[in-house]
């Protein structure tokens, strides 16, 4: 498509909307999944082991639309996948049997897994010189709000039922399909370049669900957990398609020839992109619950305090854009990843009865550091992808950010409630109980939030024995965010420290300096 084409930017909309659409959808856990009000999120145990499940079995779809994109085509497999998913979702809108749901269900997230990556690879062969930034930068902004919008689903599923929280996914997806279908023009790859391809998602297929597994095991002390022997299993068939690619020539020297960079630097590059995911979604979780539990605000109030990171992102987009030709990639990733961090730091100084404008500062400051970094980092490796095979690089960028997500949402929800009940019950020695009496508390306060969650407004107020157990339960829980952030700010403080150390730097070109004066 020509640059002087005006239908690039319903390209771009196309992209965008599907991608949106695929964002917004609810987890189960935001349909009516029956998981009890309990302690710290004691009863989202199971769940987690699930989504992490579930994740790594998406991992392979990401990977796998990205080929076939590559192979057959990106505007048929975009079409297909997204129209695929949103016929699913409307279906499981009417759906009243259990294995109806679960079926209708799986397809929908399956083929949306499978098109997601074509978003990204159409967005990179459609624009080109100092558009392609501004893309990219829509695109980062429209995700990023599509994660915070997912958060409506918890209202609409309070107020009205499941079965609405799929509306929103539905009409958008619908408008994507049509715009998808009416602008997006066809593409493929040459056969030769389709090895580099296969290689580099081989090795993502590798890397990242072994990295799981290893924390998987690290948090449960085995490695015969679900987790772990799933992420074994997807790993091992990443090790096969590895050696399928490579064709018998085991050389440490094959994959140089994917971007022309060294294995330990793509390996750098794809903990980089899990590492943002994991912030992100870290960061948003975490005070999501420190509002919610902690402040007492409702679904829908705590989700409009996550706002100050959405703002900074569209009020610094430009600036981000020009940052991204005029600074080496290197300083802006690691920058970018060193803000989030201390972000975090700053907010994990935060109390019960903090006020919420000093809160405002490191919510925008995140913000704008993920935004920095994430437009640096997509824009450098796809640069660095060979445009032939765009499809693979964008099914390795979505399928790296989604394991970041899940570890997100898993490890620092493992500890937040294992330093969150360590704190609880040290409180409760402190004041004199024993270990009977902690046991028996626990119980009281699982028994009060379980009541406090199914309770209408017009229930009494609680007593002055059920106020303190509570003001001691809110004060443990912040420790218990604050000890989650911070373990979030050292692996985005370390991560930013590897980024420097092995990211090559490369200056800004004359051409990338005027391309950031036009931006």
């Amino acid at each position: 498509m020509q640059a002087t084409d005006p239908r690039r930017f319903w390209v771009l909309a196309a992209c965008c909307t599907v991608a949106l659409a695929k964002l917004v959808d609810p987890k189960l856990w935001m349909m009516g999944l029956d998981i009890p009000a309990t302690a710290f999120g004691a009863g989202w145990q199971g769940y987690r082991v699930f989504s992490a499940m579930s994740v790594l079995l998406m991992l392979v779809c990401m990977l796998f639309g990205g080929l076939l994109g590559d192979i057959y085509g990106r505007r048929r497999v975009l079409l297909l996948g997204a129209l695929l998913s949103t016929v699913a979702s409307a279906l499981t809108l009417f759906s009243t049997e259990i294995p109806w749901f679960v079926a209708t269900r799986s397809v929908a997230v399956a083929a949306g897994a499978v098109a997601f990556p074509m978003t990204l690879a159409v967005i990179r062969l459609t624009f080109d010189g100092e558009e392609r930034p501004r893309a990219l930068l829509i695109y980062s902004v429209v995700s990023a709000a599509g994660l915070l919008f997912a958060l409506l689903a918890i209202v609409i599923e309070w107020i009205i039922g499941w079965r609405a929280t799929l509306v929103l996914p539905l009409c958008v997806g619908t408008v994507g399909c049509y715009l998808a279908w009416r602008f997006v023009p066809e593409s493929r790859a040459r056969e030769r370049v389709l090895r580099r391809a296969a290689t580099a998602a081989a090795w993502t297929l590798t890397l990242l669900p072994l990295t799981l597994g290893l924390i998987a095991a690290r948090l449960s002390g085995s490695w015969s957990n679900p987790v772990s022997l799933t992420a074994a299993a997807v790993g091992a068939l990443g090790l096969v398609a590895l050696a399928l690619a490579w064709r018998g020539r085991m050389r440490a020297t094959m994959l140089n020839r994917i971007s022309g960079r060294k294995r330990h630097l793509l390996s750098v590059m794809l903990l980089t992109a899990a590492t943002l995911s994991f912030g992100l979604t870290g960061y948003a979780l975490q005070m999501y619950g420190y509002f919610s539990v902690v402040q007492g605000n409702g679904p829908l109030v705590a989700g409009l305090a996550l706002l100050p990171m959405l703002a900074a992102a569209v009020l610094t987009a430009k600036r981000a854009a020009r940052m991204a030709l005029q600074i080496e990639p290197r300083r802006l990733i690691a920058g970018g990843l060193a803000l989030m961090g201390v972000a975090m730091i700053l907010t994990a100084l935060v109390r019960p009865g903090t006020p919420y404008w000093l809160l405002v500062g490191p919510l925008a400051l995140f913000g704008f550091g993920y935004l920095v970094a994430q437009v640096a980092w997509t824009n450098t490796f796809l640069t660095a992808m060979p445009d032939a095979v765009v499809g693979a690089s964008a099914g390795i960028i979505k399928a790296t950010a989604l394991a970041g997500s899940t570890l997100g949402g898993v490890l620092l929800g493992t500890v937040l409630l294992k330093a969150g009940q360590a704190d609880f019950e040290r409180r409760l020695v402190e004041l004199g109980l024993a270990d009977v009496q902690v046991t028996a508390a626990t119980a009281a306060l699982n028994a009060l939030l379980i009541a406090d969650a199914a309770a209408d407004r017009s229930m009494p107020p609680p007593s002055i024995l059920e106020s303190g157990l509570l003001a001691t339960y809110h004060e443990a829980y912040t420790v218990g965010v604050a000890t989650a952030l911070l373990i979030a700010a050292a692996a985005c403080l370390l991560m930013a420290g590897l980024v420097w150390l092995v990211l090559e730097p490369r200056h800004p070109t004359a051409e990338d300096e005027e391309l950031a004066e036009l931006i």
